[in-house]
């Protein structure tokens, strides 16, 4: 990843680029962002999807 990319952003297992223009990419920071749980989660995955995001700092 590095030596196509450089540094890149990481999230829980997850590597995250942005493309910003002219083949080139950039790093992306999902910190304070609002995140949504699908409706058709049961009520006890939602809970969990809460608890980790939280854990993360994603506001819902």
């Amino acid at each position: 990843m590095h030596e196509a990319f450089g540094d890149v952003s990481a999230y829980h297992g997850f590597w995250v680029m942005r493309e910003a223009g002219d083949g080139a990419y950039e790093q992306v920071s999902l910190n304070g962002q609002q995140a949504l749980i699908p409706s058709h989660f049961s009520e006890a995955e939602q809970a969990q999807v809460r608890d980790t995001l939280s854990r993360i700092g994603l506001k819902l």
